[in-house]
Protein backbone atom coordinates (compact mmCIF):
# COMPACT_ATOMS: atom_id res chain seq x y z
CA UNK A 1 0.00 0.00 0.00
CA UNK A 2 2.85 2.77 0.27
CA UNK A 3 3.49 4.45 -2.75
CA UNK A 4 -0.64 5.18 -3.28
CA UNK A 5 -0.69 5.83 0.09
CA UNK A 6 2.22 8.40 0.35
CA UNK A 7 0.88 10.02 -3.05
CA UNK A 8 -2.44 10.99 -1.29
CA UNK A 9 -0.88 12.47 1.99
CA UNK A 10 1.25 14.69 -0.65
CA UNK A 11 -1.37 15.48 -3.01
CA UNK A 12 -3.43 17.12 0.31
CA UNK A 13 -1.84 20.76 0.31
CA UNK A 14 -3.36 23.92 0.05
CA UNK A 15 -2.64 27.19 -1.29
CA UNK A 16 -2.77 30.21 1.50
CA UNK A 17 -5.04 32.31 2.33
CA UNK A 18 -4.02 36.17 1.02
CA UNK A 19 -3.65 39.25 3.40
CA UNK A 20 -6.86 40.91 2.79
CA UNK A 21 -7.78 45.03 1.57
CA UNK A 22 -10.33 47.29 1.97
CA UNK A 23 -13.13 47.55 4.71
CA UNK A 24 -11.40 46.01 7.82
CA UNK A 25 -8.36 44.94 7.10
CA UNK A 26 -6.98 44.03 10.75
CA UNK A 27 -10.14 41.61 11.41
CA UNK A 28 -9.98 40.42 7.97
CA UNK A 29 -6.16 40.03 8.38
CA UNK A 30 -6.86 38.32 11.87
CA UNK A 31 -8.35 35.70 9.60
CA UNK A 32 -6.24 35.16 7.48
CA UNK A 33 -3.42 35.06 9.74
CA UNK A 34 -5.16 31.79 11.75
CA UNK A 35 -6.10 29.93 8.87
CA UNK A 36 -2.88 29.99 7.44
CA UNK A 37 -1.06 28.89 10.69
CA UNK A 38 -4.07 25.94 10.84
CA UNK A 39 -3.45 25.37 7.06
CA UNK A 40 0.24 25.31 7.78
CA UNK A 41 0.15 22.99 10.73
CA UNK A 42 -1.42 20.32 9.21
CA UNK A 43 0.45 20.68 6.30
CA UNK A 44 3.52 20.07 8.45
CA UNK A 45 2.16 16.86 9.64
CA UNK A 46 1.15 15.73 6.50
CA UNK A 47 4.89 15.97 5.74
CA UNK A 48 5.77 14.51 8.63
CA UNK A 49 3.58 11.76 8.21
CA UNK A 50 4.07 10.90 4.25
CA UNK A 51 7.72 10.77 5.15
CA UNK A 52 6.64 7.42 7.26
CA UNK A 53 5.10 5.56 4.61
CA UNK A 54 7.91 3.99 2.41
CA UNK A 55 7.87 0.67 0.46
CA UNK A 56 9.52 -1.19 3.90
CA UNK A 57 6.26 0.18 5.82
CA UNK A 58 3.95 -2.51 7.26
CA UNK A 59 0.40 -2.51 7.28
CA UNK A 60 0.62 -1.53 10.65
CA UNK A 61 2.66 0.99 10.50
CA UNK A 62 0.73 2.59 7.91
CA UNK A 63 -2.62 1.88 9.78
CA UNK A 64 -0.72 3.67 12.42
CA UNK A 65 0.56 6.18 10.21
CA UNK A 66 -3.36 6.72 8.67
CA UNK A 67 -4.77 7.20 12.27
CA UNK A 68 -2.43 9.79 13.09
CA UNK A 69 -3.21 11.41 9.67
CA UNK A 70 -6.92 11.42 10.82
CA UNK A 71 -6.10 12.98 14.18
CA UNK A 72 -4.20 15.86 12.61
CA UNK A 73 -7.59 16.22 10.20
CA UNK A 74 -10.00 16.59 13.15
CA UNK A 75 -7.31 18.66 14.21
CA UNK A 76 -7.37 20.95 11.30
CA UNK A 77 -11.23 20.71 11.47
CA UNK A 78 -11.13 22.12 15.30
CA UNK A 79 -8.80 24.71 14.57
CA UNK A 80 -10.62 25.78 11.73
CA UNK A 81 -14.00 25.55 12.77
CA UNK A 82 -12.88 27.64 15.98
CA UNK A 83 -11.87 30.65 13.64
CA UNK A 84 -14.84 33.63 13.28
CA UNK A 85 -14.53 34.18 9.40
CA UNK A 86 -15.24 37.78 8.29
CA UNK A 87 -19.13 38.10 7.45
CA UNK A 88 -17.97 38.43 3.69
CA UNK A 89 -16.49 34.69 3.80
CA UNK A 90 -18.90 32.56 6.81
CA UNK A 91 -20.05 29.92 3.64
CA UNK A 92 -16.68 30.02 2.02
CA UNK A 93 -15.08 29.19 5.24
CA UNK A 94 -17.69 26.57 6.36
CA UNK A 95 -17.36 24.88 2.88
CA UNK A 96 -13.86 24.80 3.71
CA UNK A 97 -14.22 22.82 7.31
CA UNK A 98 -16.70 20.84 6.08
CA UNK A 99 -14.71 19.83 2.74
CA UNK A 100 -11.82 18.57 5.10
CA UNK A 101 -13.97 17.12 7.74
CA UNK A 102 -15.77 14.61 5.21
CA UNK A 103 -11.84 13.70 3.90
CA UNK A 104 -11.77 12.49 7.32
CA UNK A 105 -14.26 9.95 6.51
CA UNK A 106 -12.48 8.88 3.49
CA UNK A 107 -9.48 8.20 5.51
CA UNK A 108 -11.33 5.93 8.36
CA UNK A 109 -12.09 4.05 4.79
CA UNK A 110 -8.89 3.47 4.18
CA UNK A 111 -7.66 2.64 7.24
CA UNK A 112 -10.98 0.03 8.27
CA UNK A 113 -9.96 -1.60 4.75
CA UNK A 114 -5.80 -2.11 6.48
CA UNK A 115 -7.94 -4.12 8.77
CA UNK A 116 -8.58 -6.78 6.06
CA UNK A 117 -5.85 -7.98 4.49
CA UNK A 118 -7.40 -9.16 1.67
CA UNK A 119 -5.17 -7.30 -1.76
CA UNK A 120 -8.76 -6.64 -3.64
CA UNK A 121 -9.92 -4.41 -0.57
CA UNK A 122 -6.21 -3.05 0.04
CA UNK A 123 -6.39 -1.81 -3.49
CA UNK A 124 -9.72 -0.54 -3.78
CA UNK A 125 -8.84 1.70 -0.35
CA UNK A 126 -5.95 3.01 -2.32
CA UNK A 127 -7.81 3.97 -5.16
CA UNK A 128 -10.69 5.36 -3.33
CA UNK A 129 -8.24 7.58 -1.28
CA UNK A 130 -6.10 8.84 -4.21
CA UNK A 131 -9.37 9.77 -5.75
CA UNK A 132 -10.85 11.10 -2.39
CA UNK A 133 -7.61 13.82 -2.38
CA UNK A 134 -7.63 14.84 -5.16
CA UNK A 135 -10.96 16.20 -5.17
CA UNK A 136 -10.50 17.35 -1.73
CA UNK A 137 -7.37 19.38 -2.62
CA UNK A 138 -9.05 20.74 -5.72
CA UNK A 139 -12.47 21.52 -3.09
CA UNK A 140 -10.18 23.15 -0.91
CA UNK A 141 -8.25 25.37 -3.30
CA UNK A 142 -11.30 26.33 -5.03
CA UNK A 143 -12.46 27.42 -1.16
CA UNK A 144 -9.42 29.34 -0.33
CA UNK A 145 -9.56 31.26 -4.14
CA UNK A 146 -13.34 32.14 -3.14
CA UNK A 147 -12.28 33.12 -0.03
CA UNK A 148 -9.17 35.16 -1.33
CA UNK A 149 -11.24 36.97 -4.08
CA UNK A 150 -14.05 38.28 -1.09
CA UNK A 151 -11.13 39.44 1.11
CA UNK A 152 -9.54 41.30 -1.52
CA UNK A 153 -12.34 43.08 -2.61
Amino acid sequence: MPRPLRAALLTLVAGAVAAGCGGDAEERNAYVDQVNRAQQSFADTVQELAGQITEQSTTDADRETLGRFETAIDGVVEDLSSIEPPEEVSTQHGELVETIDGYGGEVSAAVDALEDDEPDELLSAQRDLLEATGDVSADINRSIGEINGRLQD
